[in-house]
């Protein structure tokens, strides 16, 4: 069995904390980079892509701080947390992502998330 680590990565963004917030949280917003479909009934998420669902719980939400998704059906306890930082110095904010994967695939994790917070900046406007 592979061992599992936490990856985390952390990105540069133009906009401001809540509306960063709205993307990691809302329908419309997690529709324009993280799923193609996504329902939502108070705080669990069933999240849909071409031929996969996922569902998740909601588990920590702090406006403009924190979001994180509990996945409920994966075989092992998984997590993937957001936090939002506003830098006091730069003004940017400052998107951290930690999320478990299998040390045999942290290369292609890293990859994967990359590319949908290249989405993710292009859904905010940077």
């Amino acid at each position: 069995m592979n061992s599992r680590n936490t990856l985390n990565l952390e990105y540069i963004f133009a906009c401001s904390p809540s509306m960063l917030h709205k993307f990691l949280t809302t329908a419309e917003g997690l529709k324009s980079w993280f799923c193609d479909d996504v329902l939502i009934e108070k705080e669990r998420y069933t999240f849909n892509w071409e031929r996969e669902t996922e569902k998740a719980i909601l588990s920590e939400d702090h406006v403009k701080s924190n979001v994180q998704f509990e996945w409920t059906e994966r075989k092992a306890p998984e997590s993937t947390l957001f936090e939002i930082i506003r830098s006091p110095i730069t003004r940017e904010t400052i998107l951290k992502v930690a999320t478990t994967c299998d040390d045999s695939l942290q290369e292609e994790e890293e990859i994967y998330w990359n590319n949908i917070i290249n989405d993710l900046k292009g859904a905010t406007g940077g």
